[in-house]
């Protein structure tokens, strides 16, 4: 459950260093000395982003926000999703605006199924498809050829109760398996292919 508190401790990285590094190279002017402070976190945020390193937000100092952190309705007022943002980096985003994309491993996914605080994420999933009819469910599993054995039946019997979860996921389903190495054409991978198809 979200609380003020658990946002000012668990947040205050992002606070520390992505908005530090924004409201530095913010005071970056056409004379600023490249050697100053500011040039550095200019250089830094640009060098971050390159990598793919950077949050997906057109201000983290706007998504952090700085005050309160709730408003006098007590609904938090810093942190939410604001329009225009492609990444969510809190687990409440992602509950209230479930995203297109979510990466996750089999182990937290399991966690979502169980957990009632996670449910708005199925039930807003399950209406999109059921107001969107021609889209699919992807599901990707990356590196398969590791699931074997405990851990791939552990994984394979999570994959049968997602469409439980979701209700509207059933038969709406693509699978795609991904192999770490190649994707060529071998026994193996033939079995893999026929498993996913029985999900």
């Amino acid at each position: 459950m979200r609380t003020r508190q658990k946002d000012s401790r668990r947040l205050k990285s992002i606070g520390d260093f992505f908005v530090g590094i924004e409201d530095a190279a913010a005071q970056v002017s056409p004379g600023t000395p490249p050697h100053s402070a500011p040039a550095k976190a200019e250089a830094l945020q640009r060098k971050l982003h390159d990598k793919g390193k950077w949050p997906a937000k057109p201000s983290i100092g706007g998504w952090f926000g700085s005050g309160n952190w709730l408003n006098s309705n007590g609904e938090f007022r810093r942190a939410i999703t604001r329009a225009g943002e492609a990444e969510l980096l809190t687990r409440y985003e992602v509950q209230v605006s479930p995203p297109d994309l979510l990466i996750t491993n089999y182990s937290m996914l399991e966690y979502m199924m169980l957990r009632p605080i996670e449910r708005p994420i199925f039930d807003q999933t399950r209406a999109w498809l059921k107001a969107c009819p021609d889209e699919k469910f992807l599901i990707v599993l990356d590196e398969a050829h590791l699931y074997r054995g405990a851990q791939g039946a552990e994984v394979g019997l999570l994959l049968r109760r997602l469409p439980d979860a979701g209700g509207e996921f059933a038969g709406r389903r693509a699978r795609q398996c991904l192999h770490g190495r190649d994707c060529r054409r071998s026994p193996f991978w033939d079995s893999l292919a026929a498993w996913a198809r029985g999900v």
